[in-house]
């Protein structure tokens, strides 16, 4: 018989709908509320841990190039990334 784990049914991840529903609820008219939107969508975007988050300073972004730079990731690299055109745009 296969071993059967007791938290295998625990979903590893929550739905696209589920993340649009919590982007939409996000006042975007406050202050917080684009600082929360704001990190909610690098979250969701690239994947990044909150710890990740927490450690980005303004440094870590490349306005001229449109690049966000995470140092310090998995097994000490860094990464950088291309925002994509929909953001560049806004």
């Amino acid at each position: 018989m296969p071993q059967i784990y007791r938290l295998a049914n625990v979903p590893r991840s929550i739905t696209w709908d589920e993340v649009r529903r919590l982007l939409e609820v996000v006042d975007r008219r406050t202050i917080r509320g684009r600082r929360d939107y704001a990190i909610l969508l690098l979250l969701v975007t690239y994947g990044l841990r909150a710890h990740e988050v927490t450690r980005l300073t303004l440094d870590d972004v490349d306005w001229k190039h449109e690049r966000l730079q995470v140092p310090e990731r998995k097994a000490g690299h860094a990464t950088a990334y291309l925002w994509p055109a929909l953001w560049a745009k806004r």
